[in-house]
């Protein structure tokens, strides 16, 4: 059994509720916050509905999944550093059992990367807190285990965080 220690975001549930910001859709409003390679990632109808469906579907909070995409790959599709590749930086060799339970076949494709990317970060989060789940994500278990109890959350976390904290629309 695993106990949710803490959420920093509150859970975002999309319904047709338009923002105070001219009565856009909560989804709307957080592609136009974006800078133009985040917007141009989107602009994909294909894209954006599966993203959108993806998060839903485990719950997690888009804005926290897209301000990871832009500090793993600044929205680049084709990212790739040598060991990891796609929107969410995922390394095939981790996550073969992950990707064949979910019928992933392609990480460089964006729909599957996020598919990949969403179901590990929330598999970290079901027994941590959100930064240290995405220390972990980050970094892997040892070295944010390490880290946080020298240092504390890491920049990359906290930063994420706060960015996905940018993006949440104000509901009227």
């Amino acid at each position: 059994m695993f106990k949710l220690v803490s959420v920093v975001l509150l859970s975002s549930i999309y319904i047709a509720s338009p923002t105070k910001e001219a009565n856009m859709l909560p989804e709307e409003y957080i592609i136009e916050q974006l800078d133009e390679s985040g917007q141009e990632l989107f602009s994909d109808e294909e894209f954006k509905t599966e993203f959108f469906n993806i998060c839903k579907e485990n719950e997690a909070e888009p804005e926290l999944i897209i301000s990871m995409i832009k500090s793993e790959s600044t929205y680049n599709p084709e990212a790739d550093n040598g060991t990891c590749v796609g929107l969410m930086q995922i390394n095939p060799k981790w996550h073969k059992d992950r990707m064949e339970r979910l019928g992933v076949t392609d990480l460089s494709d964006p729909i599957q990367n996020v598919k990949v990317g969403v179901d590990y970060l929330m598999e970290l989060r079901s027994t941590r807190t959100t930064e240290y789940a995405l220390m972990v994500y980050n970094m892997g278990y040892k070295n944010a285990k390490e880290h946080f109890k020298t240092k504390g959350y890491s920049y990359y976390a906290t930063s994420i965080v706060a960015y996905a904290n940018e993006l949440k629309p104000e509901m009227d």
